[in-house]
């Protein structure tokens, strides 16, 4: 969280070792200002993303096979009908050509990637958003970055509240601008 801020704010410097005081530093303010529990927001999330390479990896092994034995039925009506299939390699295996893993490969990833990416918008909204402090909201620097908020045109007081989780954020998003909100 705080790295995301430093970086966000562009308050990164060039020497290294102002650049590790400057984390110390934001981590230090978001525990103080938010608590230390904000420092974790969006690891909920970030876990639940580990379901994107499995999610593609099964799909993959779901279209490799469904392709397998599309072609190997294939070979079997054009033996019926007396001709010799060149795609097994004489020997009647239905083999992956590296172009059709590839495709295969890409419609996976595509997919896995479309059902996970509320998980990443949410992980990102997140991560970006500030609790609002109880008090020392005057001691605060103009310039700060954990100053920044993430929000989009707010209608009412509830839209004003932070995250309370993924769920939630998910959840809110969608309840404010429907399946489209998920995609942004």
């Amino acid at each position: 969280v705080a790295n995301l801020r430093i970086v966000q704010g562009n308050s990164l410097t060039k020497n290294r070792a102002q650049q590790n005081q400057s984390l110390w530093l934001e981590i230090m303010e978001i525990a103080k200002q938010e608590g230390i529990l904000q420092l974790w927001s969006g690891t909920t999330a970030s876990l639940l993303l580990v379901s994107n390479p499995a999610i593609q990896h099964f799909l993959y092994d779901v279209l490799k096979s469904k392709l397998i034995v599309w072609k190997q039925q294939r070979q079997r009506q054009q033996r019926g009908r007396g001709s010799m299939s060149s795609s097994g390699g004489g020997k009647g295996m239905a083999l992956m050509r590296p172009l059709e893993a590839f495709i295969i490969g890409a419609i996976a990833k595509a997919i896995a990637t479309i059902v996970t990416y509320p998980m990443q918008l949410a992980q990102v909204l997140l991560r970006l958003q500030e609790k609002k402090p109880s008090s020392n909201d005057d001691k605060k620097e103009p310039g700060n970055s954990s100053n920044i908020k993430y929000r989009e045109n707010d209608k009412n007081d509830d839209e004003n509240q932070p995250y309370k989780g993924t769920v939630d954020c998910i959840l809110r998003l969608y309840q404010r601008n429907g399946i489209s909100a998920m995609y942004k």
